[in-house]
């Protein structure tokens, strides 16, 4: 009997942390996670201007989608090259198979060397999602 319940209560405490991990997630809809920077301050660059390099990662990366880059500073800051304090960069691909690859293929794994050592930024890997950013960032972004 006394195994039964530590069973069950073993059980009910794996199904919280479960329901707590999905929760605290980078949205799966870019345009929900646009809204939620936006609300916390950050500055989201417009499409516009990140479309080449969009276009440029379609082109080099099976099953990239879209992608979202966002920093703590202004568009003006940005034009007098001054550097963010918070930034994040989310990626967005067709399936996790395909962010998968992405995330463990060469292009990335001088930027995760680098992110490392400077250990000011996260990189991961979330189902059809690729994020590189700072802890701030990141919050902000769910």
């Amino acid at each position: 009997m006394k195994k039964r319940i530590l069973t069950i209560v073993a059980v009910l405490a794996l199904a919280a942390v479960l329901a707590v991990s999905l929760v605290a997630c980078i949205p799966s809809d870019p345009a929900k996670a646009r809204e939620n920077l936006e609300e916390e301050g950050f500055f989201v660059l417009p499409e516009l201007i990140t479309s080449p390099l969009v276009a440029s990662l379609s082109l080099a990366v099976e099953g990239f989608d879209e992608m979202i880059y966002a920093t703590d500073i202004s568009a003006e800051a940005i034009l007098q090259d001054q550097t963010p304090g918070e930034a994040i960069i989310i990626l967005y691909f067709d399936s996790s198979d395909n962010a998968k690859a992405f995330y463990e293929g060469d292009i990335i794994q001088e930027l995760k060397e680098e992110v490392d050592k400077e250990g000011t930024a996260q990189l991961k890997k979330q189902g059809k999602i690729v994020y590189i950013g700072t802890e701030a960032a990141i919050k902000a972004a769910k």
